[in-house]
C-alpha cells in the first residue's frame, strides 16, 4: 500500500449485533466487540496508509474527524487507536480499528504481508494496550531472541543478560530510541 493511497470504505448494510446475555460478562464483551466491526462495516471512512507498511499506521478519517491507527503486527493484539472509545472502552478495538483489519482482509496482497509479519513484533517494541484499561506495554521483539539487533555479542552472568557494546534500539512505532 503506498503512503500517499487513500482507500475509500462504503457503508454496507451488516447485521445488528445481539448480545447473549446482559447477566454474563464475556457474552457483554463479545457484543461490544461486534458491535465496533458492524459498525466498521455500517459506516464509510477514508483510509490512508501513512508509512506504507501493514504493521504500520493508518489515518482512518469519517465526518471531518481523523484518528490514528497503529497496526503492530499480525497478532491483533498489540493494535492501537488515538479515539477516545479504543483508550476507555478496555476491548482493545474500536470502530476505526475494525475499518482498517476491513481494509487489509479485502487485500489478498495487505492480509498475505501481515500474516508473513506473524504474531509479534520483529523489534522491541513499545505500544499502547487497552484491554486492561490504557497502558503503554514493551513486546522485546522476535529479534531479541536470536540475537542483538546491532549484531553484538551478548553474555549472561549472575541471572540477567549483560550487554557488550552497544545497547539495542527500541522502536517506538516509528521513533528510534538508543
Amino acid at each position: 500500500m503506498a503512503a500517499s493511497r487513500t482507500i475509500q470504505l462504503r457503508a454496507r448494510r451488516t447485521e445488528t449485533p445481539r448480545c447473549a446475555s446482559f447477566d454474563d460478562l464475556d457474552a457483554v464483551v463479545a457484543y461490544e466487540r461486534a458491535v465496533r466491526v458492524a459498525r466498521a462495516h455500517a459506516e464509510p471512512y477514508s483510509i490512508t496508509a501513512l508509512d506504507g507498511r501493514s504493521d504500520g499506521r493508518f489515518a482512518v478519517e469519517r465526518g471531518g474527524s481523523q484518528h490514528i491507527v497503529d497496526l503492530v503486527d499480525g497478532s491483533g493484539q498489540r493494535d492501537s487507536c488515538s479515539c477516545p472509545d479504543y483508550a476507555t472502552n478496555r476491548l482493545g478495538t474500536c470502530k476505526h480499528l475494525e475499518a482498517v483489519r476491513r481494509v487489509i482482509a479485502a487485500s489478498p496482497r495487505l492480509a498475505a504481508s501481515l500474516r508473513r509479519i506473524g504474531d509479534a513484533p520483529e523489534h522491541p517494541t513499545l505500544y499502547a494496550r487497552g484491554e486492561l484499561g490504557l497502558a503503554v506495554m514493551f513486546h522485546k521483539g522476535r529479534a531479541a531472541r536470536r540475537k542483538d539487533l546491532d549484531g553484538s555479542s551478548r553474555k549472561r552472568g549472575a541471572g540477567h543478560v549483560v550487554e557488550r557494546e552497544r545497547r539495542t534500539a527500541v522502536r517506538v512505532r516509528g521513533l528510534a530510541l538508543a
